[in-house]
């Protein structure tokens, strides 16, 4: 879990490294591109440099109206995009249309001098491309826009003034001086895209390896069920932090048993149910939970779901279940003292919360609607899924011993 917070963090702080070093481009190129125009129309040599110019420019402060107005906007939508994730495809397919219109505005007052710009719009609408596949398609197509839109091919079609024409009204070092600073950002701008690129697909990888190895998993457990004299279970509950782990679960019952899939549910602390609100929004898209997730179930705080999980979960899942900490803590005292000859099981809370959701479904009194919703009854064979043994022993031990977060919480609170 801890290295997954990690690859996230580092493709944020990626991504605003890229915003902040574009922004610093562009800002840099105009002011430069316009200081210029100001000093050749005060200088005595004007019309000898004014006849290296292809095309003659319009109004500088025209020019840095439009960048700056351009480049607010562009970060704007970015930033809302972030921060509103649980908008449906549509609207984030017509805001990726306005960062097209915006990123346009750029290149052209730019004169396309400068187009790494691209890179900073590909890299935020690759976020929202979920499929491996999808990905490299994008990123192909991405890489052709990037070299069409180059000045040396523009030109062929259309005049335009590069940067470099510009700072050639300078004196040899200080235009070597402009051509460095660029130059240098231009490096470090493909450098942070490439690192970017490289984190989110090691994390696509590492996760899709993941699921691979859980699945080799769930069929010798399937074949155990089997040695019991258990063809199929009838219902499958499975806790969630991210969403891998119930992804690998529920996507190998709904292929195992594609003709009669088991009813399956998919169990997360309330305080982190990124994966319940995703769900409840009805969008298709994944919805984060920001804040300091705060719950007894540590291994399930995350807030932000896997794509390749979610994919699975949403097309799957019958139930998804924002569950208290309460709910885990009495499932833990369940394992823990079980009934008749029943095996004694030590299971930490992030394991316990499936059971936690089974037995409050069928003993709450609170819970006769979701009992129903799960169609458990007498006939029905669970299956639950327990991750973790007691990893924290002293909260392991108030849960057992000292009744944290008592039996006497139920539904109605």
């Amino acid at each position: 879990m801890e290295k997954r917070k990690e690859n996230a963090r580092y493709l944020n702080q990626c991504f605003t490294m890229m915003v902040l070093l574009n922004v610093i481009i562009v800002l840099f190129l105009t002011f430069t591109i316009v200081l210029t125009q100001y000093r050749v129309a005060a200088a005595q040599e004007a019309q000898k440099f004014i006849g290296t110019l292809k095309v003659m420019p319009e109004r500088p402060e025209q020019k840095i109206i439009m960048v700056v107005f351009s480049l607010c906007f562009l970060c704007g939508i970015i930033y809302y995009k972030r921060r509103n994730e649980e908008e449906g495809k549509e609207k984030v397919l017509l805001w990726n249309v306005f960062e097209i219109i915006f990123l346009i505005f750029v290149l052209k007052e730019l004169d396309m001098t400068y187009n790494g710009v691209i890179f900073l719009i590909v890299a935020d609408m690759l976020t929202y491309v979920e499929d491996r596949k999808n990905k490299l398609i994008f990123l192909f197509i991405s890489f052709l826009c990037y070299m069409v839109c180059s000045y040396n091919l523009v030109t062929m079609f259309i005049p335009l003034n590069s940067f470099e024409t510009w700072v050639a009204f300078y004196d040899g070092e200080t235009e070597s001086l402009f051509l460095g600073v660029k130059t240098i950002c231009e490096i470090l701008n493909m450098i942070l895209f490439l690192v970017y690129i490289v984190i989110l697909m090691m994390k696509d990888k590492r996760e899709r390896e993941r699921i691979q190895l859980l699945n080799a998993q769930l069929q010798k457990a399937n074949e155990q069920l089997h040695e019991l004299g258990i063809k199929r279970p009838t219902h499958v509950f499975v806790q969630a932090g991210v969403g891998s782990l119930a992804g690998a679960v529920v996507g190998y019952f709904a292929h195992k048993y594609k003709d009669n899939p088991p009813v399956m549910a998919v169990c997360e602390a309330s305080a982190a149910d990124c994966l319940y609100r995703s769900a409840v929004a009805k969008t298709g898209n994944l919805v984060n939970v920001t804040g300091d997730l705060q719950t007894i179930m540590a291994g399930l705080a995350c807030g932000e779901g896997n794509t390749i999980g979610w994919d699975i979960l949403k097309n799957h899942v019958d139930v998804f279940a924002s569950c208290p900490d309460w709910m885990s803590a009495k499932a833990t005292r369940i394992y823990a003292n079980p009934l008749g000859d029943d095996p004694h099981v030590v299971s930490g809370e992030s394991g316990s919360v499936p059971l936690g959701f089974c037995f409050t479904a069928l003993h709450d009194e609170d819970a006769k609607d979701l009992k129903e919703a799960l169609k458990l009854d007498e006939n029905s064979v669970v299956l639950l899924i327990s991750t973790e043994g007691d990893t924290d022993p002293v909260r392991y031990r108030e849960i057992v011993w000292d009744g944290l977060y008592g039996t006497d919480e139920s539904l109605s609170k």
